[in-house]
């Protein structure tokens, strides 16, 4: 399993080297939809610079494997601490499959960054280094890497979002969602160079913690020696490097606002300042103090070494002092503190814990702004969409299930159908205006799980319009409507269209040597079934090109297959004996293997969202980083000219989306419907089949000869300790994030 990111209610491991105070302000507002057309051309530029320098990094000794960013054309990466720890080389993967070693350099394991250099001379695609403390809250910023590990059916996948927090230390807080696999992948500024690294997540999908490059500039020199030190910690404000002024704060509200002095530490800035305890104080450099965790956040914004203006009352007379800020290690402060806070402001958990309230102010105008500028997108397919509500078998109260789109002559809907199937009679259908219909299911496409209901009303409902002329690429933005057009949801295309069925990749059946130091790849081992042995080819051949591309490591193998499914034939270039030879190949159909679950990734990617009943194996889908909920499946999706381009189906993880193209949509629709008895009585029969297996032990597809096997799946009460161990993390974080003080 890969390297997963460090999950975290708040961000973990941040730097002693803050911030400097800037003015809070987001860059280029966003209020017409030809801004966010400007937008939108940005962003792809990015990702077309973007992609090829984004790696996958495979460590050598245990398999496990994060993300990194090449930065030069010597082939020098950027990565996370964690990712590297303990690695002396790594197998760094690139999109297209191409693989190399590098080796491991230094790491500041406080800021959660570390170098890698690959050791094959270049040249290596490779990004700009940009700057991190210049960035703010509403700033624009795309993340990339390979969730969930290096996968050669897709690229690494899109993300775009604002930062939504610049601290504390050197860490940035982003609304582009991570998972494991992302740790150490690039954060990108929009102008295309790369700001930060992929770090940490917290429970909601907008708290997503990220590195700064600046860090890697401060620690240049020790990282490219080779040294590591430092060391992670899960909370920010217990990080020994911390900014402190050596105080702690009183529980109780001041009248008037501010924030109390409850004692001050001898010796330390705040006493040589003059500050006493009873003193309240009102500013930090002119900017108004708030109780609560938002007055350590206004610290924590600065870096050791900096001086700030304290503005207090004393007596009720005003008072200025300057504090010289220190690492919180020098005043022997170092581990987690434990006075605890009275927050009357944070009653409510909020989703990212290290925003600070202008902060909050400035992400939630920039909101209003941009979806006041996509409103006009989305207005006319937002009549096209529908709720579908229905009994709750469980308490026979209605509930909303799902969303749909009106199609045909608008008497009927395309919905989801694993969503429907358990309330399918007792289904109505809502407009955004209220009208409502009660509705009947007419017939149902279970590869593609969508269904098509008849509304019981003459008039109808406004069908959709679909929209085939272009096949989005990566970067571009696509809108949810909602039925009342109140709440879009805006992403991008995070990976093009492609098949999620297993059954639709096609397959080779050779098992390659790693030892083999190429060119090309040598065949260790030959399925008996496969095709390769079905073509002729051997033990001991040598693979130089497959489909017109040169391969020479196994995940180029797998790369230049992607395209091609079981049935195609295939050009074939291998050497035999010192002789090259070609041949055709006829793919055949991968066949599924067991696979083993993962408790941690498991836990992440339900984290801050409600992940759909089927969220894979489509025939053909589009994955986005649109946060659509369960219950908001199954709507139609446009882009910025209001063109449907498809459907949603999906909500897979916390990080995707999954869109079915309309494309895909007409041509289902123009297939065969099932009838929903008929769908229930194959998977009813599907389930009596497989628990037999279990049961029995006996007819599990046999893995191919010489393959390695999964590792074994945790048993229930291993898995469910792993779950409660991962809620105590969550519970221990936010009680430590109420336990703030200095």
């Amino acid at each position: 399993m890969m390297k997963h990111l460090r999950i975290f209610h708040g961000v973990l491991a941040v730097a002693g080297i803050g911030l400097f105070f800037h003015p809070l302000a987001a860059q280029d507002p966003v209020r017409t939809l030809d801004d966010v057309r400007k937008l939108e051309a940005k962003l792809t530029a990015v990702v077309d610079k973007a992609l090829p320098a984004t790696v996958a990094l495979i460590s050598v000794e245990t398999g496990s494997s994060g993300s990194g960013v090449i930065t030069n054309a010597d082939g020098l990466i950027l990565t996370a601490a964690h990712v590297v720890e303990g690695n002396e080389q790594v197998e760094v993967v690139f999109p297209n499959g191409k693989q190399t070693k590098a080796k491991v350099l230094g790491a500041n394991l406080s800021k959660d960054i570390a170098l890698a250099q690959i050791i094959e001379p270049g040249p290596w695609p490779f990004v700009e280094m940009g700057q991190s403390k210049p960035l703010k809250a509403g700033d624009w910023v795309v993340a990339m890497g390979h969730s969930a590990g290096y996968d050669p059916a897709r690229t690494p996948p899109v993300r775009f979002g604002r930062v939504v927090s610049d601290g504390p230390g050197n860490f940035l807080t982003t609304d582009c969602s991570l998972i494991g696999g992302d740790s150490g992948g690039p954060l990108f500024g929009i102008d295309g160079k790369v700001v930060a690294v992929n770090s940490s997540i917290g429970e909601s999908i907008k708290n997503n913690n990220h590195a700064g490059v600046d860090g890697f500039r401060e620690d240049w020199d020790r990282l490219m020696k080779s040294e590591v030190w430092g060391e992670l910690q899960m909370n920010p404000l217990a990080n020994q490097e911390r900014p402190v002024m050596g105080i702690r704060v009183s529980e109780a509200s001041v009248a008037g606002g501010g924030i109390a002095v409850a004692s001050v530490t001898p010796g330390t800035p705040a006493a040589r300042a003059g500050i006493r305890s009873g003193d309240v104080i009102q500013s930090i450099n002119g900017a108004k103090v708030r109780a609560g965790r938002y007055f350590f956040l206004q610290i924590a914004k600065y870096r050791a070494g900096d001086t700030i203006k304290v503005s207090l009352l004393r007596d009720s007379k005003p008072v200025e002092v300057e504090v010289k800020l220190v690492q919180a290690a020098q005043l022997g402060q170092a581990a987690p503190m434990s006075q605890r806070l009275g927050q009357q402001d944070d009653e409510d958990q909020p989703d990212v814990p290290l925003m600070t309230f202008e902060e909050e102010q400035i992400i939630r105008n920039e909101s209003a702004d941009l979806y006041g500028a996509i409103s006009s997108a989305t207005k006319n397919a937002s009549k096209s969409a529908v709720w579908i509500w229905g009994e709750d078998r469980r308490t026979g109260e209605p509930i909303q299930l799902v969303q749909g789109t009106v199609i045909g002559d608008g008497r009927q809907v395309l919905t989801k159908w694993s969503e429907i199937s358990l309330a399918s009679d007792s289904l109505k259908v809502v407009a955004g205006d209220a009208k409502t219909a009660v509705a009947k299911v007419y017939g149902v496409y279970p590869d593609d799980d969508l269904a098509v209901l008849t509304v019981e009303d003459p008039t109808g409902f406004t069908p959709v319009k679909w929209d085939t002329t272009d096949a989005l690429k990566l970067g571009r933005m696509i809108v949810a409507p909602t039925p009342d057009d109140k709440k879009p949801v805006l992403g991008v295309v995070a990976v093009e269209t492609r098949s999620l069925r297993v059954k639709d990749q096609a397959f080779l059946g050779v098992e390659l040597d790693g030892n083999f130091s190429g060119p090309g790849v040598r065949i260790r081992g030959i399925e008996p079934e496969g095709a390769a042995k079905s073509a002729g080819l051997a033990e001991g051949d040598i693979l130089r090109k497959i489909a017109g591309k040169e391969v020479n490591s196994a995940y180029e193998v797998k790369t230049s297959l992607n395209g091609h499914g079981p049935g195609e034939s295939v050009e074939v270039v291998y050497d035999r004996d010192g002789k090259s030879a070609t041949i055709q190949v006829d793919l055949k159909e991968k066949p599924e293997f067991p696979q083993a679950r993962n408790a941690r990734l498991e836990t992440m990617r339900q984290m801050g969202t409600h992940l759909s009943k089927v969220s894979t194996n489509f025939p053909s889908a589009m994955q986005t980083d649109m946060a659509i909920d369960r219950a908001g499946c199954g709507g139609p999706v446009v882009d910025l000219d209001g063109r449907v381009i498809g459907i949603s189906i999906a909500r897979g993880d916390r990080t995707s989306s999954m869109i079915i193209p309309s494309a895909s949509v007409i041509a289902v629709l123009n297939g065969k419907a099932s009838s929903p008895a008929d769908v229930e009585a194959a998977q009813l029969e599907k389930a009596k089949r497989d628990r037999s297996l279990v049961e029995n032990g006996r007819d599990i597809p046999q893995m191919p000869r010489g393959a390695q096997p999964p590792p074994p799946t945790e048993s229930a009460p291993s898995l469910r300790q792993n779950l409660e161990d991962m809620e105590r993390l969550l519970q221990r974080m936010k009680r430590e994030m109420k336990d703030i003080g200095e």
